[in-house]
């Protein structure tokens, strides 16, 4: 969905008032112009508002109309205006796209939510400007690449972007969409196309199979995009990608800035042999349950849970967090602990508390117990993978991890 500028409803400030307890049209100088924590509140209770009602009022109906009418609805819930990783239980085939397959990829984003929500089938917008800025020089080589760092990131239901009509009469190349690859007969790769089709849907069937072996949440920074991202419009799928990158962030698409794009503490994870899902706090407070020493959500079993560099979190879902370690869980901070609750009526007070029960004194490297599980900060993203696979075990073992190799394990 690239609904842009999707930033009010006609009922909005009567809906933020009951819901967030304060007058938004009086607060909106401070949405737009005052970047202290004071503004920030305003614009996390704006943006969520928002948020709750575009999966209320839109992805549930259409969700409820298309299954009452047995069409199977596939959605990409993501981008603006921005979704709840919940609004997955209203879709059939959630459906994502991108392939940064060492970071926190929109495709990542899916397959997760998809995997909390119970659906198997997860789909991708495959191949997306794959050969910027050359389109016509993309090789089924390249394409086969882009595929396979689509399914790292838990796609398995690729819509190849594209095949263009064109007339004969047209020529070669002939009439070219924007946004993707040109495969079709006029492309002298054609003949070979059915053998990589062939590939693919065998990788498909396979990933199809069983359900997927996840160990980690990573708590996703949705409260920091919404406090710091602006008022025209919430482009929270590269906020959040965006938040994870170590070094420059890259642009938009592409197959190059596919294969810089590099997350430390996300890599880090694949390369100690575990797997995660990202989780927003709605999913948190929705959909996962402590049972035993394990956070469970959907068809994932989680046994820690990631808070990357935050700065400010639900209250909700650290409680939840504090729930998780209590009963054997882990919860590690990466580069330090959160520093306040988001939304104007957060409790700080309770929140610090949650805090100390859960890390201690927060100092690096101490782990705290927390009931029968421990709270830990750790310096650097660097440290989570390893820290993680010596407490919880690895899912695979690398003698050498591999730059150019990822794994999805299913059960």
């Amino acid at each position: 969905l690239e609904v842009y500028e999707a930033n009010w409803a006609a009922d909005l400030p009567d809906v933020f008032h009951r819901r967030c307890g304060y007058d938004l049209v009086a607060n909106l100088d401070a949405a737009y112009h005052d970047k202290t924590p004071v503004g920030d509140a305003v614009r996390f209770d704006y943006w969520r508002t928002l948020t709750e009602l575009f999966e209320e009022r839109f992805t549930i109906p259409l969700g409820a109309y298309c299954a009452k009418n047995k069409i199977s609805l596939e959605m990409e819930a993501y981008g603006t205006p921005p979704s709840p990783m919940t609004a997955a239980k209203a879709i059939q085939v959630p459906t994502g796209e991108h392939y940064e397959w060492r970071g926190l990829a929109v495709q990542k984003y899916v397959a997760s939510a998809a995997h909390m929500a119970g659906r198997n089938i997860i789909g991708s917008e495959a191949w997306t400007w794959a050969g910027l800025p050359n389109r016509l020089a993309d090789s089924l080589s390249n394409i086969k690449l882009v595929s396979d760092m689509t399914f790292l990131l838990g796609a398995n239901d690729l819509t190849g972007v594209d095949f263009p009509y064109s007339p004969r009469s047209a020529g070669a190349p002939g009439w070219l969409p924007y946004y993707g690859p040109a495969f079709n007969q006029n492309n002298p790769q054609w003949l070979a196309f059915p053998e990589f089709a062939s590939y693919l849907s065998r990788c498909q069937w396979m990933l199809r199979q069983g359900k997927p072996a996840v160990t980690v949440a990573v708590y996703l920074p949705v409260e920091d995009a919404f406090a710091h991202g602006g008022m025209d419009e919430m482009l929270l799928d590269f906020l959040i990608r965006d938040h994870f990158v170590t070094g420059k962030a890259t642009s938009e698409f592409g197959l190059q800035n596919a294969l810089t794009h590099y997350s430390a503490l996300l890599r880090g994870l694949n390369k100690s042999g575990l797997d995660y899902d990202g989780i927003d706090f709605w999913a948190m407070n929705r959909e996962a349950k402590v049972r035993r020493a394990r956070l469970e959500a959907g068809v994932s079993s989680y046994r820690a849970i990631v808070l990357p560099n935050l700065e400010t979190m639900d209250l909700d879902a650290l409680a939840k967090v504090e729930a998780f370690c209590r009963a054997g869980g882990l919860a590690v901070a990466s580069r330090g602990l959160p520093k306040r609750a988001a939304g104007s009526a957060a409790l700080q007070a309770e929140y610090r508390a949650y805090l100390a029960r859960i890390f201690g004194n927060g100092l690096p490297g101490r782990p705290n117990v927390c009931g029968a599980g421990h709270g830990i900060v750790l310096a650097n993203d660097e440290e989570v993978g390893p820290y993680l696979a010596a407490q919880v075990g690895s899912q695979i073992r690398f003698g050498q991890p591999p730059e150019t190799v990822g794994f999805v394990q299913r059960t």
